[in-house]
């Protein structure tokens, strides 16, 4: 996972996980979030958002209802996310 190899530092980057109610999707926000990164999910349904919130992703996108790319250009001012 390059994001998280030894040695690589996150901090201040956008990053997306898909699916945000996995277990390794759960690990992997803890490690990102740990690295000072802002995390952006996705979910199927304003409930599941809801949820990621909750656990603390930083934005949850309604992968159903909502266009990713957009909410993804919106959420971070244009720049995109850096994995």
């Amino acid at each position: 996972m390059p994001a998280v190899e030894a040695g690589k530092s996150v901090d201040g980057e956008n990053m997306l996980v898909n699916g945000a109610g996995s277990g390794v999707s759960c690990a992997l926000l803890a490690l990102l979030r740990a690295r000072g990164a802002t995390v952006i999910t996705t979910a199927g349904g304003p409930v599941k958002g809801e949820r990621a919130l909750a656990v603390g992703y930083h934005a949850a996108i309604d992968h159903r209802n909502q266009n990713v790319a957009q909410m993804v250009r919106s959420l971070t001012a244009g720049r995109g996310v850096d994995l």
